[in-house]
């Protein structure tokens, strides 16, 4: 049984933050009577899939730690377990159709999308929303459903763009956003492929393969192109010293980043911004 460590109700909406310690491995079979959007706070040490039970397939799909799960709709999960804790929004269905002003078609495709939310603008609201949760402040409430609606609104938004499909054994746009917005994060370090799986609701090796069959490249070399873009873009459109671009590109010191560099793009870099710089000057 979940541990509720706050429970706010606003207008047509409940905020939850809840901790658990799951079983290893973990077995639930649920039917929510409201819909609800999940996240599950960092560090997030585990992993889960879903198997809609009213769908003929029977498949497991994968979660990511941020997902929405439509009422009325019987699920069974399995997941590694371990210890989480989630911030949870739950709205009923006449309220969901009340913000959208329109009825909306559920689809299979919709319900897939849901699962994979990380990487999403759902993902900052939701991260806001249990702050929030932790610590109320001044006008709680009022904070709390203009977030929440804006969250529920962006997750429409976004079912309704996973109507269109990824081809069968690729990963979606929503998936490959996820890898992408992570990897081009200057707040943490480069993502590792625990993490980028973790997110994406895969295993390791499923992301690997699926990976290489949506880019044609591997997921270390995609990665190593982002950060290396990120470190251009610093090196010529600011005067940071290299020691702060390699602190905020998550290397360990300005040595490895000038090396990592060197490496990808043949100049140090403290030549790329001497030369950029000239070009620049010439070009004025």
């Amino acid at each position: 049984m979940a541990l509720i460590e706050a429970d706010i109700e606003v207008e047509g909406m409940r905020l939850q933050l809840l901790r658990e310690n799951f079983p290893a491995p973990s077995h639930h079979h649920t039917c929510d009577t409201d819909h609800t959007v999940t996240l599950f706070l960092p560090p997030v040490g585990f992993s889960g899939q879903i198997r809609f039970t009213d769908r003929n397939d029977g498949e497991y799909r994968p979660i990511s730690p941020l997902y929405f799960r439509a009422a009325g709709v019987g699920i069974q999960s399995v997941g590694t377990g371990g210890d989480a804790r989630w911030v949870r929004l739950s709205f009923s269905h006449d309220h969901f159709v009340e913000l959208l002003d329109h009825e909306f078609d559920w689809t299979w495709a919709k319900l897939e999308a849901g699962l994979t939310l990380s990487g999403t603008p759902v993902e900052p609201l939701m991260m806001r929303l249990g702050r929030e949760a932790m610590a109320p402040g001044l006008a709680s409430k009022t904070l709390i459903q203009a977030l929440g609606t804006a969250a529920i609104i962006e997750v429409a938004r976004l079912l309704d763009s996973g109507e269109e499909q990824p081809r069968k054994g690729q990963l979606s746009a929503g998936q490959l956003n996820v890898i992408r917005e992570r990897a081009a994060s200057l707040s943490e370090p480069a993502p590792s492929l625990a993490e980028l799986a973790r997110l994406c609701g895969m295993s390791e090796r499923n992301l690997l393969r699926l990976f290489k069959q949506t880019t044609g490249e591997s997921v270390a070399a995609f990665v190593r192109n982002i950060r290396c873009d990120r470190a251009r873009e610093m090196l010529a459109q600011t005067e940071l010293p290299l020691k702060e671009i390699a602190y905020r590109l998550g290397f360990a010191s300005h040595s490895s980043f000038t090396a990592a560099f060197r490496r990808e793009t043949g100049i140090n870099p403290t030549d790329f911004r001497r030369d950029h710089a000239i070009r620049r000057a010439r070009a004025h």
